[in-house]
């Protein structure tokens, strides 16, 4: 079985490189590494050209934004699973191919976890993917593994989004396709945050509600009132005044379990009493 890493760049020859050398540096040598170049200025075609590898391939030309160029590689891609991996990016170590080839993995989306470079950060996510959570959260595409053929089923990235077409994705597979998905536990990639959808969040809620209204409008005015619902509810559970009331219910309850062991107590004594007493009268 082969790999697809697919990397996008765009005038960040620095980045590249990085990428290029966690690649080069893998254990595992069956996969093909298929760079899509932006048309840069910045000396990364240079950096291509002197990279002489076999298993790399690149083309440098303008395209219609990340999600075109991403769709060259898939179109390019001959290997059953892709990952992207796009400049600045770097696999976590250099065993990361060689374990997922060991897992004989069959499902069509594997994900794993993502180390986010400059917040420090490991970010592992939920074995249940479902509305609710791609609601509010997205599966971790640099250290996501696709089968090459549900590009086929589902359909390339949607080049009209600038920032979220990947997240639109994995909704239409998951919850429209239902494709089988698994949470595979180890750190795969190293985010680089320096990217488009780590600093216009202000775009990328305009285009996930974009494509929310589109696609799920039926129900998303109810999910989002229990959505409302539910946040005034923790709300309340963290005030003072639920605390207060928490506080009123544990007395009120220590006092009737305190009543009642009282009174079971006191009806002990008097039925040993009554007995003592029985025992007493026969006795004379």
């Amino acid at each position: 079985m082969r790999i697809g890493i697919i990397t996008v760049n765009l005038n960040n020859n620095n980045g590249l490189r990085k990428t290029l050398m966690s690649v080069l540096s893998q254990d595992f040598e069956e996969y093909e590494h298929i760079i899509i170049d932006g048309g840069s200025e910045d000396g990364s075609r240079e950096t291509l050209t002197k990279t002489k590898n076999s298993k790399i391939q690149w083309i440098s030309e303008p395209d219609a934004g990340i999600y075109d160029a991403m769709n060259k590689g898939i179109r390019i891609c001959k290997s059953e699973y892709i990952i992207f991996l796009n400049s600045g990016d770097v696999f976590f170590d250099n065993s990361v191919l060689r374990k997922f080839i060991d897992n004989n993995f069959c499902q069509d989306i594997v994900f794993g976890n993502l180390f986010m470079e400059g917040d420090k950060e490991l970010l592992r996510y939920s074995k249940k993917i479902n509305f609710r959570f791609l609601y509010n959260y997205s599966l971790p595409h640099p250290s996501t593994f696709f089968r090459r053929s549900i590009f086929d089923k589902v359909g390339l990235y949607d080049t009209r989004y600038q920032i979220v077409s990947d997240w639109v994705f994995f909704l239409s597979a998951i919850l429209k396709y239902k494709v089988s998905y698994y949470y595979y536990n180890e750190t795969i990639s190293v985010f680089n945050q320096d990217g488009i959808s780590s600093t216009r969040l202000d775009l990328c809620k305009m285009e996930r509600d974009d494509y929310l209204e589109r696609e799920f409008s039926y129900f998303l005015d109810d999910y989002m009132f229990m959505d409302l619902l539910e946040v005034k509810l923790k709300r309340y559970e963290e005030s003072r005044m639920h605390q207060l009331l928490l506080s009123f219910q544990s007395l009120m309850f220590y006092s009737v379990v305190r009543m009642l062991v009282f009174n079971s107590y006191h009806w002990v004594l008097r039925i040993i009493r009554f007995m003592l007493s029985s025992n007493k009268k026969e006795n004379i």
